[in-house]
């Protein structure tokens, strides 16, 4: 008898561990798949006509995209994450100065408003600048933000930062 007990235990325990380790390897060969909203949502967040705004002598650094279901950072699941569409999509670029509000606003504001968003708010009147829009994509609220920012001492240009993020849970715009 305590020998099939053993035996039965030894068997789970490695029903288990090839159990996960087959779960850890199908997520690294097949990687996440977000629910088709999220993967709507960031389609239509990188489609965005603000996404290819920057200025002409900006240098793209980096894109940065996120969803709920994919990133172990954020809620696991569209209940968590407090609605449908959350997701967020950054593109970092490098530009040759350093930008205040009153520049972002003549450089973006029209453009932001002919493609739908609606403004909401600038920062504080200090340089560098930022500014904030909104606008429904289907159920959800979206968010816009530009910034501009600089680079502490020899560590590179300033930066200007154009961000879509959903915000499920914020219901108006």
């Amino acid at each position: 008898m305590k020998r099939r007990t053993v035996w039965l235990g030894g068997g789970v325990v490695l029903v288990l561990v090839a159990a996960a380790t087959g779960a850890a390897i199908a997520r690294g060969w097949f990687g996440c798949r977000p629910p088709a909203d999220q993967r709507s949502a960031l389609h239509a967040y990188l489609d965005d006509p603000m996404m290819a705004s920057a200025p002409s002598d900006a240098r793209l650094l980096q894109e940065i995209t996120r969803t709920a279901a994919c990133d172990s950072h954020e809620p696991q699941t569209r209940e968590d994450s407090g609605g449908p569409d959350f997701v967020d999509v950054s593109r970092i670029y490098a530009v040759g100065q350093a930008y205040s509000e009153s520049e972002l606003t003549s450089m973006f504001r029209s453009k932001a408003e002919a493609a739908g968003w609606r403004f909401e708010q600038a920062g504080s009147g200090e340089q560098p600048g930022s500014l904030w829009f909104c606008r429904r994509y289907g159920d959800t609220v979206a968010v816009l933000s530009i910034q501009s920012t600089v680079q502490p001492q020899n560590q590179g240009d300033p930066r200007l930062a154009l961000t879509i993020r959903g915000v499920p849970s914020r219901s108006s715009c």
